[in-house]
């Protein structure tokens, strides 16, 4: 698969994963002035601005296990600092949103590429 439909592939999961657990955590918070659209708009904003940087630029510069880790960590700082400024939430709810959509995506990465790993095997 072309590296490009990755990326738009990953950019589609990552959306689908994050910005509906997005919606939930700023539920949790129990910030009633923050509208169910800002939220989405947000989280839409903030994947859609830094995922290109992790598979692109990070990619360009670094290896792989370099790129996923301090690439994530450049990834979960930029969008807690979105969510702080743009939502806004406190920081340090912001951090906790950050890193937990972020992780969540990273968990349904992992277990995908196990399954797919797991039918390759198979085959």
């Amino acid at each position: 698969m072309m590296y490009e439909l990755q990326f738009l592939c990953s950019l589609g999961i990552t959306l689908l994963v994050e910005v509906p657990l997005a919606i939930v955590i700023v539920k949790c918070f129990k910030e009633p002035k923050i509208s169910l659209l800002r939220t989405v708009g947000i989280g839409i904003l903030a994947t859609s601005l830094t995922i290109p940087y992790l598979w692109f630029i990070f990619a360009a510069f670094f290896d792989y296990w370099t790129m996923a880790v301090w690439g994530e960590v450049f990834v979960c700082i930029v969008e807690a600092v979105l969510y702080w400024k743009l939502l806004p939430l406190p920081l340090p709810k912001a951090l906790l949103l950050s890193l937990l959509a972020n992780g969540a995506s990273i968990a349904v990465w992992l277990y995908s590429n196990i399954i797919i790993n797991s039918f390759t095997l198979l085959s």
